[in-house]
């Protein structure tokens, strides 16, 4: 089951406009208890043009968190967390796309980083919904 500041790789993943990324890297906000668990990601992008003026760490007004590479984390590039956007799968849908590639990527976030990143994402709670705000947050 995934396991909260796992890294998912999910290749050729189909956003809701329909576009798709060959190398898309989603971070596990929660421990999944099940199959039929809800397992919240947040999606991530190396993408630097979508965002001016960042600091590592929480950037509230640009609705991100900024992992910065070669910081002790697992991620090998600039990374941008993309907030409050949070997406839910069971642990059934997601790895149902095993064939499809999705596979948990390298080790987790650190501990720190993981309370930093919820931190800022608490930041947002007008935006995350009753259930997904428990079920991070308690």
């Amino acid at each position: 089951m995934p396991q909260i500041g796992q890294i998912i790789s999910w290749p050729n993943y189909k956003f809701p406009d329909g576009g798709t990324s060959p190398k898309k890297l989603f971070i596990v906000l929660n421990d999944a208890l099940s199959d039929d668990s809800p397992c919240l990601l947040l999606i991530t992008t190396s993408q630097e043009k979508w965002y001016l003026n960042y600091k590592e760490g929480c950037n509230h007004n640009l609705n991100m968190f900024y992992i910065q590479p070669n910081s002790g984390e697992c991620l090998p590039e600039k990374t941008f967390v993309e907030l409050p956007f949070i997406i839910e799968k069971t642990c059934k849908e997601l790895w149902g796309q095993f064939e499809d590639g999705v596979r948990v990527w390298g080790r987790k976030l650190s501990r720190d980083c993981m309370n930093n990143l919820k931190e800022c994402l608490k930041t947002f709670e007008k935006d995350i919904s009753p259930k997904h705000y428990s079920l991070i947050f308690s």
